[in-house]
């Protein structure tokens, strides 16, 4: 994973292969974050991260540095 929209496609990945709207439900990140993220307007936040590293299975902070280093 080196992007946010890897981050999301892999908790999709190991859902089954669900819908953004189906990670919203999963994670509580909300519809219009996930869908602005695809588009590249932004990146996942912190607690963000924390809530898709629950869905992942993952530690966190792997996520938070791909994300920190996604916006420098």
């Amino acid at each position: 994973m080196k992007t946010s929209i890897d981050i999301l496609d892999a908790i999709a990945a190991r859902h089954g292969g669900c819908s953004d709207y189906r990670i919203a439900k999963l994670t509580g990140i909300g519809a219009g974050k996930i869908s602005a993220v695809r588009n590249g307007r932004c990146s996942l936040s912190r607690a963000h991260c924390k809530r898709a590293a629950l869905a992942l299975g993952v530690e966190a902070g792997a996520l938070i540095a791909i994300t920190q280093a996604e916006r420098e």
